[in-house]
């Protein structure tokens, strides 16, 4: 038997009753008597202790993780408000893993995804085929490090993003068995009778000349071209003075507008990174790193654009599968950011990801603080990070 898979879904805005009738959906659509763990994804305004114990009133010993969102994209559409989303897993020859690791500034940010690898590694006595990981980017954690921890320690390809509070830019939920836990990064190994294939895209653009960042740290931006690195988007602007732009809610514009980063100023590539936090000094907190001496610019979304994007990350998906294999499931992590990219055609996304595909499947998944994929000999392990990009993983 290969994998096995169950979708649910509720809406409404009791936590508790979203969460056991999401779960009981689930169950009656999965062709199993015991899934072995599940897939969580939950609107950000819920009170997720709640959401979590209604599912585990109905799931009790089944694992679990999962991540708040600002969106939860279920059966091909997006729904745009309150629900629950659970995705159950298993099936004769799949074995599995799960870990928690909470995020400890006095703990190099690799060491917390190489310890994490390690314990998967251990409670399932192999290494695994396929890692999920669900993370809080609102950590100022260094996300790209623990996807390569991870990737070191198990040698396993990664797939996740970051969890998401509903654009508030305050505090984002992950879900592990029955706990709901926070500044921290959830974990999920699979082994056996599956197939699977990922791929990661984002379609943004560059806009204005190439600047230098001339001084920068982890995940902490100061300087770009010898100025404070928040005059990049004054110039942009139009702010002469920064103090009002600084008092601007930087989240939202920062997922419209993120940086892109290159080493190379003729590379085609760019890396995105959404700057989350004004300081100010005129530094930027950003989702993860962007390096000192690289090149840098603002990004801007474009429906087109973010449409090629998809394809192509679908694409990637399909032939890491196999060119002849048909998924039972689509999983997305889409970046949150995308959503300004399609005004009020936002299942034109989860539609396009059917079409470059060539065939129906379920398409599930949630809107996120930026999407993770990682895969063994990949160069620049950056880029296992990114935001405003279309993170897809098909299995079978």
């Amino acid at each position: 038997m290969s994998l096995q898979i169950g979708i649910g879904f509720s809406d409404g805005r009791d936590a508790y009753a979203v969460g056991v009738n999401a779960c009981l959906d689930a169950l009656r659509k999965v062709k199993m008597d015991s899934p072995l763990f599940g897939l969580v994804f939950s609107s950000g305004s819920y009170d997720h202790k709640k959401v979590v114990t209604g599912i585990k009133s109905v799931l009790k010993d089944v694992p679990l993780i999962g991540a708040s969102s600002a969106g939860e994209i279920v059966h091909g559409s997006i729904v745009n408000k309150n629900s629950v989303l659970v995705v159950l897993m298993g099936g004769d020859g799949i074995f599995f893993s799960t870990c928690s690791k909470g995020f400890s500034h006095s703990m190099a940010p690799d060491l917390i995804g190489k310890e994490a690898g390690e314990r998967l590694m251990r409670e399932m006595g192999a290494r695994p085929d396929i890692s999920f990981i669900f993370s809080d980017v609102l950590s100022e954690v260094e996300q790209h490090k623990v996807a390569e921890g991870l990737l070191k320690a198990t040698g396993a390809p990664i797939f996740g993003g970051g969890s998401a509070d509903n654009f508030e830019f305050k505090r984002t939920f992950q879900y592990f068995k029955d706990s709901v836990v926070i500044d921290s990064a959830v974990f999920a190994s699979l082994k056996g009778d599956l197939k699977f294939g990922i791929g990661i895209d984002h379609g943004m653009l560059p806009v204005g000349m190439p600047r230098v960042v001339t001084e920068s740290k982890g995940v902490n931006v100061n300087n770009i071209d010898g100025k404070p690195a928040i005059s990049l988007y004054g110039e942009y602007f139009g702010y002469k003075d920064l103090q009002p732009f600084i008092a601007e809610p930087i989240g939202k514009l920062s997922l419209s507008y993120p940086l892109g980063y290159r080493w190379d100023i003729v590379d085609e590539d760019l890396i995105v990174r959404a700057p989350l936090l004004l300081k100010s000094d005129g530094s930027m907190v950003c989702t993860d790193n962007v390096p000192e001496g690289s090149y840098v610019q603002i990004m801007i979304s474009d429906k087109d654009e973010s449409l090629k994007s998809v394809d192509r990350a679908a694409k990637k998906a399909q032939s890491m599968l196999g060119e002849d294999e048909k998924a039972s499931l689509a999983l997305l992590v889409s970046g949150a950011g995308r959503r300004y990219s399609y005004g009020e055609s936002l299942d034109d996304e989860v539609r396009k990801v059917e079409e470059s595909l060539g065939y129906k499947v379920p398409i599930v998944g949630f809107y996120s603080y930026g999407s993770m994929c990682a895969i063994k000999g990949e160069a620049d392990r950056s880029s296992y990070f990114q935001d405003s990009s279309i993170g897809i993983c098909l299995l079978k």
